[in-house]
């Protein structure tokens, strides 16, 4: 009789711990340490984070920001990964600017009310304009968070009051105005309309394609024609946005739109379109779907095909082509 294989601690993948993580950063010299390091960074708890402080300070700028944008890519692929305490982190402990916007992107999925306070005593309190920009941007998830109940609005309502006090004051610089109204937009305040309107009629290209991106975040589907205009405006920053407006309306008038100008798009214009044709779903999306995945597995296209298999999924669960058994068969007599 064959013996049996024998299992072995070996055989099983092992990642880096925190205190090997910490190790390389504090060996790191001026070069970046290996990526799998990235697991004994996550879910840190605060003794880890104090740790960790320390050896932060010991990096330069250039290694902090390309650190963090490795945790957000990193992050983007893997779930399960948790890097919110190294970015608050870096937001409370870094004074680099460039450091600082990156650290607010990783935290734009956060739903925490730690990451709440800091970012908005960042929109209310920091000197640095695009620093205030990103972080108005990310408390857009918190807004839309109260809005769905999931978190207590009166944690949410001073940020509301905030960045509707940055709309209605004119001197608020145009970026900022910009960003102000996107985040607003995922609540339904009475004034949200009137600013959507406003910005949207206004001569400035920024202000506009931000009330583009606020109208899809409404879920109103007033703003349907307006959606369909931009995107054959010809302007590939007005289609991106549109696209991911016509997707979040699910506004099926738009495929035909889609099939026009998906060949000549831009990627970010592309990758747009193929998430908003599967929040739209049906036969029709999933067609196009289909056929965007022809062409980018022609091309090699990593990237687009990710997106495009995502999409697809969702557009056969809400066309309801995904089924679990089989329902046709006949009950026995």
């Amino acid at each position: 009789m064959d013996t049996p294989a024998q299992f072995n601690d070996s055989d099983v993948e092992r990642f880096p711990t925190f205190e090997e993580a910490l190790q390389q950063l504090s060996s790191a010299e001026g070069n970046m340490p290996d990526p799998e390091i990235l697991y004994g960074l996550s879910g840190l708890m605060d003794s880890q984070i104090r740790d960790l402080r320390t050896v932060w300070g010991q990096l330069d700028a250039a290694q902090r920001q390309l650190l963090l944008q490795m945790m957000i890519d990193a992050a983007y692929s893997n779930l399960e990964l948790d890097f919110e305490p190294i970015g608050v982190m870096a937001l409370d402990a870094d004074s680099d600017v460039a450091v600082r916007r990156t650290a607010i992107e990783l935290l734009f999925e956060s739903e925490s009310i730690e990451t709440l306070m800091t970012l908005r005593n960042i929109l209310e309190k920091d000197t640095d304009l695009f620093t205030q920009v990103n972080a108005a941007r990310a408390l857009g998830n918190f807004v839309l968070l109260a809005e769905l109940g999931k978190i207590m609005d009166s944690h949410v309502k001073p940020v509301r009051d905030h960045l509707l006090r940055l709309l209605n004051n004119s001197q608020t610089d145009l970026l900022l105005r910009a960003a102000a109204l996107e985040s607003i937009a995922n609540c339904t305040n009475s004034d949200v309309t009137s600013h959507i309107n406003h910005a949207y009629g206004a001569g400035e290209p920024e202000l506009r394609r931000s009330a583009v991106i606020a109208m899809g975040r409404t879920c109103d589907d007033r703003w349907s024609d307006y959606v369909l205009d931009e995107l054959s405006s010809g302007d590939e920053e007005f289609q991106a946005a549109a696209a991911r407006a016509a997707g979040e309306l699910q506004i099926e008038e738009a495929i035909p739109a889609f099939t026009r100008i998906y060949a000549e798009s831009d990627v970010e214009t592309r990758l747009a379109i193929v998430w908003a044709l599967g929040e739209i779903g049906g036969r029709e999306a999933t067609r196009m779907l289909e056929n965007a995945m022809e062409e980018a597995e022609s091309e090699g296209d990593d990237v687009l095909i990710e997106a495009i298999e995502d999409a697809i999924g969702n557009a056969g669960l809400l066309s309801g082509d995904l089924l679990i058994g089989n329902f046709d068969m006949p009950l026995d007599e």
